[in-house]
């Protein structure tokens, strides 16, 4: 039986957002040492439409612990169906810093082969550059990623309502392209 396609959504600005505000009590949340991240809507919903039609994962720049602190938090139903958790020590630092002033020094970036050559997160070599697609929010994190493994969407950020599941069709129009 041939393998799912993976598809590794950012943690910060796609399944959440970052703020240092006041959150309401009502809004699904964590708090880390130095922010809040605030779960989007229908993040169980998403998961169980996506199932049997492709595997999800979590591909984001910050620390381990914070990513499994939201998924305990805010996503606790759906943690078995999560495949993959590749946080920052999987990313790589951003090659442009000292070159583009606007980089920080721990800005990092986000390459497939990261995913696709790790000994742990693809031990059994089920993915590959034919069924990996990276979403987030960041070109210039994706920027060394092939077009077809990747998905540029607009940021979910403080304020925006739209609930994940609204960019499940755009996901599926993205891998119909592999």
């Amino acid at each position: 039986m041939e393998e799912l396609p993976l598809v590794l959504l950012d943690l910060n600005g796609i399944l959440a957002y970052k703020t240092e505000n006041t959150v309401p009590e009502n809004r699904p949340h964590v708090t880390t040492k130095y922010y809040k991240l605030v779960a989007r809507d229908g993040i169980e919903e998403f998961f169980r439409i996506a199932e049997g039609s492709f595997n999800v994962g979590i591909y984001s720049s910050t620390f381990l612990p914070n990513i499994k602190k939201f998924i305990d938090g805010c996503m606790s139903s759906v943690r078995n169906q999560i495949k993959i958790i590749a946080d920052c020590s999987v990313a790589s630092l951003d090659p442009g810093y000292g070159i583009d002033k606007n980089l920080k020094k721990y800005d990092t970036v986000k390459t497939i082969e990261r995913i696709i050559y790790h000994p742990i997160l693809n031990a059994d070599r089920k993915w590959n550059f034919n069924n990996v697609l990276i979403v987030d929010h960041e070109e210039r994190k994706l920027r060394f990623v092939e077009d077809r493994n990747r998905l540029i969407l607009p940021e979910y950020k403080e304020g925006d309502t739209s609930p994940l599941l609204d960019i499940f069709d755009e996901i599926v129009m993205k891998l119909s392209k592999h």
